[in-house]
């Protein structure tokens, strides 16, 4: 028996290629694995394999898509300040966090929102600089970056 037409064989290329042959051309079946009409029909099945998937990974990637942009939109601190720019998705959270905690100090405090931090969120879009100046206090930045 051809390996195709092995029932016990789970593969779903041979399934598709039993499918066909008894809805399209049964006199195919008790072919060899080898006659040239099965080997077109293997050919056949396996490219409605590949655009089966290539379907399925597209609409997987739509999905993922819109997943990512809906947490870059929520990292963005509620949409509140500038998105950051440059850098992996990696390094832009980590500097979203950051840039979120100094906001969350600043605010913590009682002291509402500094006119410097604020003016320094709006110009230090990049992840780098956020990342960069982790470590320096906010009183710091602004002394350094703005007057600069």
């Amino acid at each position: 028996m051809a390996q195709w037409q092995n029932t016990e064989n789970a593969s779903p290329l041979f399934a598709l290629m039993r499918e066909m042959v008894d809805d399209v051309a049964p006199h195919l079946n008790g072919c060899s694995d080898d006659h040239p009409d099965i080997v077109a029909l293997r050919a056949r099945c396996m490219e409605e394999f590949k655009a089966g998937r290539r379907s399925a990974g597209a609409t997987q990637a739509a999905v993922t898509r819109k997943t990512n942009e809906a947490a870059r939109e929520k990292s963005t601190q509620g949409g509140l300040y500038p998105r950051l720019v440059g850098g992996t998705a990696r390094q832009t959270k980590w500097a979203t966090e950051i840039r979120g905690e100094k906001i969350g100090h600043s605010l913590g405090w009682g002291l509402g929102l500094n006119k410097g931090l604020a003016a320094l969120i709006e110009q230090r879009t990049t992840a780098k600089f956020w990342i960069d100046t982790r470590n320096m206090p906010w009183e710091r930045m602004v002394e350094k970056y703005l007057k600069a």
